[in-house]
């Protein structure tokens, strides 16, 4: 995955403005998810609020170095392994994008055009493919 700068950037301001309320980002997120997997709900064990927070901060750590695959690499390794840990399924990773977008959408509203839900899935692509592959021993595949 390669963005241009101009993309980059446009992910990082739709971010931003996607995160300025983000208990709605978060609760849209995981309500969503939970209703196109409900079998994911099951894998959350611990405090919503919290988790939420992680999201959060995960997000934005991948974000703000999205233009470096490579730097991201460890830490896109060691979250794949602590999700396979909690019974995370590659298939779960193309359940998870499609929440994603869709709190996305929903949290920018007329914000949200065709542009920005290019960038976003092919960065989430990018992404999720590094995480099947480092947790699975290099062997990629592509989320649907």
């Amino acid at each position: 995955m390669t963005l241009g700068a101009d993309e980059v950037d446009l992910l990082r301001r739709s971010f931003q403005a996607a995160t300025r309320d983000m208990p709605d980002l978060v609760d849209l997120f995981y309500r969503r998810l939970f209703q196109i997997a409900p079998e994911t709900r099951l894998l959350y064990r611990g405090d919503m609020a919290l988790q939420g927070e992680k999201l959060k901060s995960t997000l934005g750590m991948m974000i703000a170095q999205i233009q470096d695959l490579a730097m991201l690499h460890p830490m896109l390794a060691d979250l794949a392994r602590r999700h396979v840990g909690y019974g995370v399924v590659p298939r779960h990773c193309a359940l998870v994008g499609e929440a994603l977008l869709w709190a996305v959408r929903r949290t920018l509203g007329d914000g949200f055009d065709d542009r920005i839900e290019g960038v976003w899935r092919a960065a989430y692509q990018g992404i999720a493919e590094a995480m099947i592959a480092a947790a699975h021993d290099g062997q990629a595949s592509r989320v649907a």
